[in-house]
Order: structure tokens, then sequence, then C-alpha cells
């Protein structure tokens, strides 16, 4: 490991093993406003987390319909059932049967553009840089209409030598949609 790279290694570590951020209290928290809505929406009364996680756990295919909807995925064509209950998590039953999205899609939607998305460190030089989700969109828009007009289309195998590893990454999956069954193959 380089000098360059162990101070940077060091500098990532410090900022996983510091508290970033607290809420102002539990009730301000999406874990809290997906909590309310459940209660909504099932006429339940879970009152904290342990009631949500225990309800997640006893009625999974509905805290799964949930999730999918709270965090307003994306997609083409919706899903006939979340997961088949007749079977067991060891026969990996198909989840979400039938849908089909682009996770690119759906890891760039963000509204606030400005908004960083990730943070990422190169072995480049010592910088870590902030990336927002405009950033990122206009990037994955720039190579995948390279690659379009290229001829690159679903189904074709593409190796890049590349530095922007997220953003190539984020274009590939953009422009090869595919569905969840096809990623748990």
């Amino acid at each position: 490991m380089s000098k360059d790279t162990e101070g940077k290694s060091e500098e990532i570590m410090d900022m996983e093993s510091k508290v970033l951020w607290y809420p102002d209290s539990k009730k301000n928290t999406q874990m809290d406003t997906f909590r309310i809505q459940v209660n909504k929406d099932y006429g339940l009364n879970l009152a904290n987390y342990n009631d949500l996680y225990q309800w997640s756990v006893d009625s999974y295919p509905d805290f799964w319909s949930e999730v999918w909807r709270f965090c307003g995925v994306v997609s083409s064509k919706p899903y006939e059932e979340v997961v088949d209950v007749s079977k067991r998590v060891s026969d990996v039953p198909e989840w979400f049967k039938g849908a089909r999205l682009n996770y690119a899609e759906n890891l760039l939607k963000h509204a606030d553009q400005d908004k960083v998305a990730l943070y990422a460190a190169t072995e480049a030089n010592d910088e870590i840089v902030k990336v927002t989700y405009g950033e990122m969109r206009r990037d994955v828009a720039l190579f995948a209409a390279a690659m379009r007009k290229m001829g690159i289309q679903t189904g074709d195998r593409v190796v890049a030598k590349t530095t922007r590893c997220v953003s190539s990454c984020l274009c590939c999956v953009s422009i090869w949609g595919f569905s969840i069954t096809e990623v748990v193959k």
C-alpha cells in the first residue's frame, strides 16, 4: 500500500467512525414516517421500531410491497406478486415476479440533483470527491449516449478502462435494463 493510499484509508476510516448526524428525534426519521404510513394503510398500531420489525417478519410480503411503494421504485412493468410465500427461503423464491426496472434510473432519480450522492476516492490522488446526483446523471447520460452511438445494445459485453468507475457502471446498467429475476440468477 502506498503512503498516499494509507493516508486516504485512515481519512475514510476516521469519517466512518465519527457520528456525522443525529436526528432531532426518532419521530423525524424516514423509518418512523414509514411506520406511520404502514399503520395508516393497514389499520395497525405499530408503536416503535421493534413492532415494525416484527410486522416485517410476520407479514414480509406486505412489508416489502410497502417498502417498494414508500421508496418510490420506478418500474416499466409492475410486479405481479411480491413473493411466493409457499416456497421456503432456502428454495430462493422469485421476488417481485414480473417486475421490470432500470437500476440506474432508480439510483439517479433523486429530486435534489445538487445533493451529494456519494463520496469517491481514487488511487490518482488523496482527494475525496463529492459527487452530486446531478453530476452522476450527467456523466451517465454522456457515457450512455456514447455507447449507443457506437451501437452497443442489450446483450453486448463491454470492457472499459475508466477512472470514474461509478459513472461507467451506472451507465452500463442504464442502457441495459434488466428484470429483478435476471439479477438474482
